[in-house]
């Protein structure tokens, strides 16, 4: 699921028909009611623009092993409600694919894993012959570095300088930067227009695997920016429970823009263009 603070109220975005919510009844455009959104915003820290998607996360979360239940309200005044259970829920496939009714190549990553290269790799197989791919990367906050700079590396021919880093030293100064010097997968690749989706929750490694492709005269960006956090975390234990998270590098696009705490921006903006159908046009 994802949800979004608009107007003050907490507004589902999508439901999954194969999800429990809309077994019951749930649909986009639903607000989520009984969370006080103030509250979950003053404590969300986040890029501005990511937060109010951020809020939605936190909301539609509960501890791992324990019932969950969310209660909605449509705008005809109608309720209803839903339980889950975090970690016992079954996740979908995190690479799938298929042809759009355009006859182009469509292809979503909802995780950066090592073990999903090879789904990848029949993907694309399976997809040869389109002239086109949408690469949908919403909602995907990120996972394996190692993983998303592989899938970044399948799209271009040659040595390409994608961005760069800095890392943190131990007096809060930063290192001279470390360029991204990419040579081609030796994987499946695919060097045919592409367009990548994004939106706020696309963070962190999801910005690491389209960092400088927009470069690419056959490569462009659509949707919303990125959420801002490409960067290295280092999780601090503090006092009892709580934890603090810093990042020990910043990255850099092509261009020298910093990621973390802006974007990667889009080439074209798609603010209602939830279905990979209807992003699919103008390009």
């Amino acid at each position: 699921y994802s949800a979004t603070v608009i107007d003050g109220a907490l507004v589902l975005i999508d439901v999954p028909e194969s999800t429990t919510a809309w077994e019951a009844g749930v649909r986009p455009h639903d607000e989520i009611v009984g969370v006080d959104v103030a509250d979950l915003t003053a404590r969300v820290g986040a890029p501005a623009h990511m937060r109010p998607w951020l809020v939605g996360r936190r909301a539609l979360s509960g501890p791992i092993g324990e019932l969950h239940r969310v209660h909605t309200r449509r705008s005809d005044g109608s309720t209803r409600s839903w339980a889950e259970t975090p970690g016992a829920t079954t996740w979908p496939q995190p690479v799938e694919f298929r042809r759009l009714p355009s006859g182009n190549a469509y292809l979503r990553i909802r995780r950066w894993h090592r073990d999903d290269e090879a789904a990848i790799d029949r993907a694309l197989g399976d997809l040869t012959g389109s002239d086109r791919l949408l690469v949908d990367l919403r909602g995907n906050a990120g996972g394996s570095l190692v993983a998303a700079v592989a899938f970044r590396r399948r799209f271009i021919n040659g040595p390409t300088r994608t961005g760069a880093v800095r890392f943190s030293r131990g007096d809060g100064t930063l290192t001279a930067a470390s360029n991204y010097d990419d040579v081609p997968s030796h994987r499946t690749r695919w060097l045919g227009r592409t367009r990548f989706l994004t939106d706020a929750l696309t963070y962190s490694a999801s910005e690491d695997a389209i960092l400088g492709l927009g470069q690419h005269p056959q490569i462009d960006i659509a949707g919303q920016p990125s959420g801002g956090g490409s960067g290295r975390p280092r999780r601090i234990p503090l006092h009892g429970t709580s934890v603090l998270t810093v990042s020990t590098a910043l990255t850099y696009d092509h261009l020298g823009n910093c990621i973390e705490g802006t974007e990667v921006p889009v080439t074209h903006r798609l603010d209602d263009e939830l279905s990979p159908a209807g992003a699919d046009h103008d390009w």
